[in-house]
């Protein structure tokens, strides 16, 4: 009885480079969702901006309450700008990542920041519309 290898490339299993093509496949797909994250969530800090824009105009709010909610919705909004040209970015430099690791670790940490400061913008600029004393060195 005779052994033989089997047929195929790179022998039984997924090769090397099928390897490598599904996690290049996996990456882009990753980065497209992250690019579509930073949009959506750009569209909404600008909406929710000049929403507080208006409530700031009708309800007559404090003027640092009104720089704190817009100023931290720009914010939201540059990261998010900044979030989409990394995505962009990022496959020039598809061997190794823009910061020498895969597409997802650093994209993740900024798509975290992002949202903390989203709703913590919202949630601030609530309170002081509300009437709800925020104690600290900003009101």
């Amino acid at each position: 009885m005779s052994w033989r290898l089997p047929d195929g490339r790179g022998g039984v299993g997924c090769s090397v480079a099928e390897e490598q093509d599904n996690r290049r496949e996996s990456d882009w797909e990753t980065l497209k969702l992250y690019f579509e994250f930073f949009k959506h969530f750009t569209t909404l800090s600008t909406a929710i901006g000049l929403i507080e824009l208006a409530l700031f105009r009708e309800l007559d709010l404090s003027v640092k309450a009104a720089i704190f909610g817009i100023g931290s919705m720009g914010a939201t909004v540059l990261l998010s700008l900044i979030g989409m040209l990394l995505m962009v970015v990022r496959p020039v430099h598809e061997e190794h990542g823009l910061f020498g690791v895969r597409p997802g670790y650093w994209t993740f940490v900024l798509a975290t920041f992002v949202v903390s400061l989203f709703f913590t913008s919202i949630l601030v600029f609530t309170s002081v519309a509300r009437g709800i004393s925020i104690s600290g060195p900003i009101f």
